[in-house]
């Protein structure tokens, strides 16, 4: 019984953490793609005008 509680509270912990990893990596990827996809975009616009 001992083991229980703490063991529960270190899953629980561990669980917040990687949640909050998974979603500051979410965050990081949307901005990454973001950025990709307006260099993408920027890109094509500047092709289209030299043409």
């Amino acid at each position: 019984w001992v083991w229980i509680i703490p063991l529960g509270a270190l899953i629980a912990y561990r669980g917040k953490e990687l949640l909050i990893d998974l979603w500051l990596d979410e965050i990081v990827l949307r901005f990454v793609l973001r950025r990709k996809t307006l260099d993408t975009q920027s890109a094509l616009g500047g092709m289209r005008d030299h043409s």
